[in-house]
Parts: C-alpha cells; sequence; structure tokens
C-alpha cells in the first residue's frame, strides 16, 4: 500500500447525504481544517434537493483538499457508501455521515503516523465521541477487546465512523444492501470471517450524533443484529441470547451499564 512505506499515505474520506445541508456544512469544515493535505474527499449526494450542491460547490471553492462530488440516486446510506467507495482511488477508506466531525484538526495525521507502526494491519479503529441531545458528549473506547469477533455476542459493534479499512476491504468487500440498518456489522463480521487482521490504534477520530439511523429503527435493527450473530457466531448463539436477556432485567442491565462504562465510556469528552 502506498501508506506503508511512502512518506505520505492516501487516505480517502467518504460523506453520504441526502438532503443534510446545514448538517453538512459543519463536517466539511471539519475535513478542511485537517493539517494532513494527502487526503482524497468524495461526497456522495443522493440527488439532494435542499440547496445541499450549491453549498458544497461554495464551501469547497477553495479547498486546500482534492474534493469529488457525486450526485445519485441510490438504495440508502449503504448503497451510497459502495458507490463512493468504488471511485476512491487512495489507499485507505473513511466513512462519515453528513453531520459527524473530526475530533480536532489533527486526527488524520495521528491516525496516518498509527498505521505506519502496525503495516500488516487491514482494519484499523479508534474511538468516537457520541453527541447526546442537549450537547453532553461521550466517549465511546472502543480497545483491542473490539478487534476479536467475539466481542460480536455482546450484541455491540463497533461504529463505522470509527474505522479506517484498507481500500480493498471495502471495494472487494461491499456492504451488503440486504441489511438495511446493520450492513456495516455484518461487513466487519465477514472481514473475520476472511482472516482480515483489525488493529486498535486507540485514537480520538470523530463526533457523532447518537440520534442517527439504527437507533432509529430499533426493531429492524435487533432483527439484523441476531441475523449476523447467527450467520458469523451461531456457536456463540446461546451467549449472545443469555446477554440480551440480562437486557431486558433492570438491575442487571444497569450492571451492564457500569461495566460497560468502566471498559468502553468516559464521560466529558469535551476535555479529551
Amino acid at each position: 500500500a502506498k501508506g506503508s512505506n511512502s512518506a505520505s499515505p492516501f487516505l480517502f474520506r467518504n460523506i453520504p447525504c441526502l438532503n443534510a445541508r446545514e448538517l453538512l456544512q459543519n463536517t466539511i469544515l471539519s475535513v478542511q481544517k485537517q493539517d494532513y493535505q494527502n487526503i482524497e474527499y468524495i461526497i456522495q449526494d443522493g440527488s439532494s434537493v435542499d440547496g445541499t450542491l450549491n453549498m458544497i460547490e461554495e464551501k469547497t471553492k477553495f479547498f486546500n483538499k482534492s474534493v469529488m462530488l457525486f450526485t445519485e440516486k441510490d438504495q440508502g446510506i449503504y448503497d451510497a457508501m459502495n458507490k463512493a467507495a468504488a471511485k476512491a482511488t487512495g489507499d485507505y477508506i473513511l466513512f462519515l455521515n453528513a453531520g459527524d466531525t473530526f475530533a480536532n484538526c489533527e486526527v488524520i495525521k495521528n491516525v496516518v503516523w498509527k498505521i505506519r507502526q502496525h503495516s500488516n494491519g487491514d482494519v484499523f479503529f479508534g474511538d468516537i465521541i457520541l453527541v447526546e441531545k442537549g450537547g453532553k458528549e461521550l466517549r465511546r473506547k472502543f480497545s483491542h477487546i473490539c478487534g476479536n469477533k467475539l466481542y460480536f455476542l455482546s450484541g455491540d459493534a463497533i461504529c463505522h465512523q470509527a474505522i479506517i479499512a484498507r481500500k480493498i476491504c471495502v471495494q472487494n468487500y461491499p456492504f451488503l444492501l440486504e441489511y438495511k440498518v446493520c450492513a456495516d456489522r455484518e461487513w466487519m463480521l465477514r472481514l473475520f470471517a476472511e482472516k482480515k487482521k483489525f488493529v486498535c490504534i486507540d485514537t480520538l477520530i470523530c463526533k457523532c450524533n447518537m440520534e442517527g439511523f439504527s437507533s432509529s429503527n430499533q426493531s429492524l435493527y435487533e432483527k439484523e443484529v441476531k441475523r449476523c450473530i447467527k450467520r458469523y457466531l451461531a456457536y456463540g448463539y446461546p451467549v449472545y441470547l443469555l446477554i440480551e436477556i440480562c437486557k431486558k432485567n433492570e438491575k442487571l442491565r444497569n450492571c451492564l451499564r457500569k461495566l460497560g462504562r468502566f471498559f468502553f465510556w468516559e464521560t466529558g469528552g469535551k476535555s479529551i
């Protein structure tokens, strides 16, 4: 890969969006502020009609990064991600949704440095800050534990915004559109099945809104999670069901939350 031996790894960043004019402005500004220049920036628009395209052209007019804008109908967020990934020429791919922003101006520079330390990795993942309604921030830590497929038996998964993957891991393994809200989870489990190496880089990547697409489709989300577990971790399905039962008991759920916050959460994301 260009990134492992050269002086400047080439990262590709993609934003799928549809009628997200206001949200996307902050995301574009976040990219512009990155102090790493060798970024290929692809925006995949789903034929917006709210002035998004005019705003993008205006905001990127004097961009100091390579910018490509594509607008075409798609079958949803994962189809848009596939379309954008197919156009990427860089070595690594990072997906952020409209409204997500990089945590600070040195994110890409830090990610590049970490990737150089693990040249045999295929999928690299860090931390994100989840922003609740009202502005409260929580840092979601994805530790080395999350780089093991057994972690997915907890019913949890690494957020795709926290992942930087080799281009071939996305272009050769596109998201399956039969999954409407968990295609990213299925993609990760498929990569595990293909013996791809997941590497924790312990780096803060971005800020994400907690009121995302999956959170507004809870019933379908739960069905697709079960489907993923049965497909790739069938031997551990009873463990997954036991954890789900615990989540439905108030006392046990509170214990799991406390345990989860100890291992995977930090409050006060603004101070990090």
